[in-house]
């Protein structure tokens, strides 16, 4: 792998854990007892789908291809191990009676379909469709960069005007809507990682523009969320800022970089399969996860490596191929 691709995995490893981060402290219902500056501290941490999205939008949109190529190539990448991790947890469920419309097996068949496409099986499962409807555009996009004369203007154009309506529905709440649906707000993201991967290769101003704006934006954010507002525009300069630095981070210990590719190559797995191992540790071992500020911080931790070390044991096994339960070459 190049040094590009070792950076990107890194991305993708922090995204990863920082949605298991979010979904430990949301499940852990912490919204009450958390003191107010460690809630707002959490909420401002919650942008792993974001960084996944930036990284999707740059590895998309890089290589134009035929529109029935791609579409057929990325939705059987990522519609198998959904479908199967979906039954998984579906099939689990239904044996802890989670579901009131489901009282018998018949129910059980029945409503399979209806809840997988009404996104009833698990909340987390809402990145699958709006991933879905990013690929759908993604041939658009193509088509559009490749008609257009100056490829670098249009994206900064496009990433100029995200930003406006953006900061434009921080100060008018009503004007929000548009970012507030989930294909038309995530595509900035989608455009902004393509534009950052593609024109911001200056690794040293990189890391300097990380290393000084990602915490002088999270801060901000916490300020501006503590007095009970939220900005989607500091929001858009803390993830921006932190893809940068991520972008930017040198590894040069060869079992720290196997291990950051491993978790690469297993983060869509885990991302399908990462809350069912919380509501585990929660609802069987209380006494070790209390209901405090900390819990989440070593919940997403000991999740992350359990989750690591089960896919890791799938890849090695190799009974089930890898590509069907979320493992990317």
């Amino acid at each position: 792998m190049d040094k590009r691709d070792r950076q990107l995995d890194l991305i993708r490893v922090v995204a990863t854990l920082l949605v298991i981060f979010q979904h430990a402290w949301s499940m852990l219902e912490l919204d009450e007892p958390s003191p107010a500056f460690t809630y707002n501290g959490y909420r401002a941490l919650i942008y792993g789908v974001p960084l996944f999205v930036m990284l999707s939008g740059y590895l998309q949109l890089r290589h134009p291809m035929p529109t029935g190529i791609y579409l057929k190539k990325r939705f059987s990448r990522i519609l198998p191990p959904f479908l199967l991790w979906a039954t998984v947890v579906y099939v689990i469920a239904v044996c802890l009676h989670r579901y009131d419309e489901v009282t018998s097996l018949r129910d059980a068949l029945l409503n399979f379909i209806p809840f997988l496409l009404g996104n009833k099986i698990n909340v987390a499962y809402w990145y699958i469709f709006m991933l879905a409807g990013l690929y759908l555009v993604t041939p658009v996009l193509h088509a559009a960069f490749a008609s257009g004369s100056n490829r670098k203007k249009l994206l900064e154009y496009c990433l100029l005007l995200w930003v406006a309506i953006s900061a434009l529905g921080d100060l008018y709440p009503t004007c929000a809507f548009v970012t507030n649906f989930p294909v038309v707000g995530f595509l900035g993201y989608y455009l902004l990682g393509y534009y950052l991967c593609l024109y911001a290769d200056n690794r040293a101003l990189n890391l300097k523009a990380g290393a000084v704006g990602f915490p002088l934006a999270y801060g901000l954010n916490v300020g501006v969320m503590y007095l009970g507002h939220t900005s989607m525009f500091l929001q858009i300069l803390e993830v921006a800022c932190l893809f940068l630095l991520l972008k930017s981070v040198c590894i040069k210990s060869e079992p720290v970089l196997r291990c950051v590719r491993d978790i690469s190559r297993y983060s869509y797995g885990i991302y399908l399969t990462h809350f069912v191992v919380i509501a585990f540790c929660y609802s069987f071992f209380p006494q070790y996860f209390p209901v405090s500020w900390a819990t989440p911080l070593y919940t997403s931790l000991l999740v992350l490596f359990i989750e690591y070390a089960f896919f890791h044991l799938l890849h090695r096994l190799r009974f089930i191929p890898d590509h069907l339960v979320g493992i990317s070459g």
